[in-house]
């Protein structure tokens, strides 16, 4: 137990005391993490959209497959995305983007892409097919009709984004294999809490984690927050 107590104690001291090297990693994860769910939000909540309203040949297998990637081992999208970036042969190796915190954001976002989209399918199938029918009947063209019905399912949009930012955070196989764990560069809080273990530093991998959970948590407390607000809102009406 005084073990435990100890590796606490020392990680409390580097949260309160923080090296450079903490902020860095997380300032990283942070960015990161934001700018992947930026571009998976934008791609997807328009992708999930068109599934749950189009009607084309094929809709449901494209569900389907939809819903299975939404499983897919994040390991897995870590190696295409290096097999994809590799310098010695790899298709786009030219770029040179294995290793560096550009590879990061795109391994995250294909990773997440599925979650954003399929909340988005799932949350426009829960909506009253009347409702879309009195924004067309209003005249909303096709841009202004997509931003109305992704307000309308803003609560569950913002439950996909938390879902997501958990998963970014913590993904810690795939974030290695294309970005490396390099300090400085591409080290962020997942990848950086498993290097620091291995090596036996215990109070920092504990700091880190600590940090990890903290963000997690403030992000789930904001989520709740708008949740409430947006309920007592509805109730007011």
């Amino acid at each position: 137990m005084s073990f435990l107590l100890e590796i606490f104690s020392n990680a409390i001291n580097l949260i309160l005391n923080p090296a450079p090297e903490i902020w860095s990693i997380a300032g990283l994860s942070f960015t990161v993490a934001a700018a992947a769910i930026t571009l998976a939000t934008l791609l997807g909540a328009p992708l999930g959209a068109w599934l749950a309203l189009k009607v084309f040949p094929g809709r449901k297998q494209a569900t389907t497959v939809l819903q299975g990637s939404m499983g897919f081992p994040p390991v897995l999208v870590g190696l295409l995305v290096s097999l994809l970036f590799w310098p010695a042969g790899g298709p786009l190796g030219n770029l040179k983007l294995l290793y560096t915190p550009a590879a990061l954001i795109i391994t995250q976002t294909i990773i997440i892409l599925p979650i954003i989209t399929g909340f988005t399918v799932a949350g426009i199938r829960q909506l009253n097919p009347k409702l879309i029918l009195q924004f067309k009947a209003l005249g909303a063209s096709p841009r202004q009709l997509l931003f109305l019905i992704l307000w309308e399912i803003r609560l569950i949009l913002l439950g996909a984004i938390l879902v997501s930012c958990g998963r970014v955070l913590s993904e810690v196989g795939a974030a290695w294999m294309t970005g490396g764990n390099l300090p400085g560069s591409t080290q962020v809080l997942a990848t950086a809490i498993a290097g620091e273990t291995a090596q036996g530093n215990l109070a920092m991998a504990l700091a880190l984690g600590l940090l990890l959970l903290l963000a997690v948590l403030l992000l789930s407390l904001v989520l709740t927050i708008i949740l409430r607000r947006e309920k007592k809102h509805e109730y007011s009406r």
